[in-house]
């Protein structure tokens, strides 16, 4: 389901940060297992919060998650996004969350994102359908 990603450079994460990235990368293995309207469910719920978060804030989280797994660093896009966003709740911040896909050639894919950008993804990412949206707090929600 996922696009290659190019190779970031990572810091990896220290402390009890690193303990809740790791904590957040094996539940989102499992999260991954649950079918889709449920996981749009569950992600759904987390999200409540006031405080939307910063392109740069959901970077750091993105690259946390890769740093610690090599599975999220490279093919596993549905798991390193919903990692990505159980981390960004962790800390206090909220971004959007898709699934999306594209016909010629069939692609899918699933990513975070900020004010309707994806975080440290391809540009061709903005042109997928999107198939399961949990919204930014404060944006309309596209289920």
């Amino acid at each position: 389901m996922s696009l290659p990603i190019s190779p970031q450079p990572t810091v990896m994460p220290q402390g009890l940060f690193r303990l809740r990235t790791h904590a957040v990368v094996g539940v989102a293995w499992v999260m991954t297992l649950l079918p889709p309207a449920l996981l749009q469910s569950v992600l759904h719920g987390l999200s409540h919060s006031h405080r939307s978060t910063t392109a740069h804030q959901a970077r750091l989280m993105r690259a946390a998650v890769c740093a610690v797994s090599a599975r999220c660093a490279g093919e596993g896009c549905l798991q390193r996004s919903i990692a990505a966003f159980m981390l960004c709740r962790m800390e206090g911040h909220s971004p959007g969350w898709k699934t999306g896909y594209q016909l010629e050639p069939f692609a899918a894919h699933a990513w975070i994102e900020v004010d309707g950008v994806p975080i440290d993804e391809p540009h061709r990412i903005r042109s997928y359908v999107p198939v399961l949206t949990v919204a930014q707090p404060g944006e309309a929600s596209n289920k």
